[in-house]
């Protein structure tokens, strides 16, 4: 049996062949972006049989199969194109469809804008949309996260509201508002710093997953 996900440092991952179609996934990516993309795999084999799944399976035999995956797993949590590639416009609704079944936290990184706006509906999911420009991302007034990378120093800045929230590095950006904030594998709050948990985080509504 082919594997959907594979295992990553906080759960299981999905990740899709990077680059642009018709070999790659990364349908919304900037020249910057290719440029400078660190998946400089030979061939992606793993990815391929992933994606290929996805776009042959339906809704309900994708998260049986991904169900079964994410029970092998000490961590319940999903992560989505953090690792390689993003969800082609075809594919958007069907990933939609299954990130809403799933009950476990989600997170993920995407240039999809369809995606992230739908994925804000589904209260265990948090996908951050990338942009190359900081004053674009400022200029996002919705509640969904944003984030700039910084290619050189392999961070981002995370930005919420038009405001920057926090820094890939584990920084807090703006002590005193009402929400944690985490990174490199721990959660800072004004008065408190913990393990980086999502399952936590979402039981307790703080990081990512604050109101």
């Amino acid at each position: 049996m082919s594997i959907i996900s594979r295992l990553s440092g906080t759960g299981r991952a999905i990740s899709f062949p990077a680059g642009k179609p018709p070999d790659g996934t990364c349908e919304f990516a900037t020249e910057t972006c290719l440029a400078k993309c660190g998946n400089r795999v030979p061939n992606f084999q793993a990815e391929y049989k992933a994606y290929d799944l996805f776009c042959r399976l339906n809704c309900r035999k994708l998260v049986s199969r991904l169900t079964a995956e994410i029970e092998t797993s000490q961590n319940k949590v999903l992560s989505w194109f953090t690792e390689s590639g993003d969800c082609p416009t075809k594919l958007t609704h069907k990933i939609i469809n299954v990130m809403s079944i799933l009950p476990i936290p989600q997170n993920g990184f995407t240039r999809n804008k369809e995606l992230w706006k739908l994925s804000q509906l589904i209260s265990n999911v948090r996908m951050v949309l990338t942009e190359e420009n900081e004053n674009i991302a400022h200029s996002y007034k919705e509640k969904g996260m944003v984030c700039v990378p910084n290619y050189y120093e392999q961070r981002v800045k995370i930005f919420k509201a038009g405001k920057i929230w926090l820094c890939g590095a584990g920084t807090v950006s703006n002590p005193g508002t009402p929400f944690s904030t985490c990174g490199c594998g721990s959660v800072e709050t004004d008065n408190s710093e913990s393990e980086e948990d999502c399952g936590l985080c979402f039981q307790l509504s703080r990081g990512c997953y604050a109101a």
